[in-house]
């Protein structure tokens, strides 16, 4: 079972203490990826591995990649504080803001079996 309340922590309350949930896409070819727990304002331009929340269609092993057209999308990267993050290539994502309902919908549809 994959928690929706956001994370607290330090990161959080020293980014603003706020959180917004992300649907992130590949650029490239338009496949959802992730769903990324973004605290604070501005743009994101890493991406920490504990705040992917719902990984849909993203490659994370050597860095981060699109599994459907397989663009490079990030480098995987010890941040300064220690934290495993994802640099993110220039123009890699799209990212569009999410309600918790919206993050309940891709919960629903991971769980139903796909059949081709």
């Amino acid at each position: 079972m994959i928690d929706l309340i956001p994370f607290v922590d330090k990161y959080q309350t020293h980014r603003g203490g706020y959180s917004v949930f992300l649907r992130c896409t590949c650029a490239a070819c338009g496949h959802p990826l992730f769903v990324y727990q973004k605290d604070g304002p501005g743009p994101l331009l890493r991406c920490y591995w504990n705040r992917i929340r719902i990984n849909i269609g993203a490659g994370m092993d050597d860095g981060l990649s699109c599994s459907a057209c397989e663009r490079q999308l990030g480098e995987l990267f010890q941040y300064k504080d220690g934290r495993p993050a994802f640099a993110l290539n220039e123009d890699a994502l799209k990212t569009e803001e999410m309600g918790e309902s919206v993050v309940l919908d891709i919960l629903d549809a991971k769980s139903k079996p796909a059949f081709h």
